[in-house]
């Protein structure tokens, strides 16, 4: 149940909060799963200790439940490694999520820069059009 708690917290709570990503997944009604992610446009309200520590916490865990496994394993104690492998299957869902939340924020960035330079391109064009209707 901890793990269980863990992985809810971390999915749903410091996520949003720290760096402001979050996902969730849906099954559709035809059975087809469906992973939506959400990010906050505004990164500068984002403490850059809070993203360190979040970023850095996650690759950190990640690591010690496989090295975790790994010693379990080869300590030929299975059951206790498969219960490992649950964990790190677990935080392996969540970093590779917040990896893509971290993209599609990338990519919103790009399409707000781009939307805005557009307006920018046509603010101009139009400035010049009408200074040229003026001569």
């Amino acid at each position: 149940m901890c793990i269980r708690d863990s992985f809810w917290t971390v999915k749903n709570i410091t996520g949003r909060l720290l760096v402001g990503l979050r996902w969730w997944s849906k099954i559709k009604p035809d059975g087809e799963q469906d992973w939506i992610f959400e990010c906050k446009l505004d990164e500068s309200k984002l403490n850059s200790v809070d993203k360190t520590f979040f970023w850095g916490g996650q690759l950190i865990f990640t690591g010690v439940w496989l090295a975790i496994f790994i010693i379990n394993t080869l300590s030929l104690k299975l059951t206790v490694a498969f219960l490992n492998l649950f964990v790190f299957a677990l935080l392996i869902v969540n970093l590779y999520a917040y990896y893509k939340c971290s993209d599609e924020k990338k990519k919103q960035m790009s399409d707000l820069a781009t939307r805005a330079g557009s307006q920018v391109a046509g603010q101009v064009i139009k400035s010049s059009l009408m200074q040229g209707n003026r001569a």
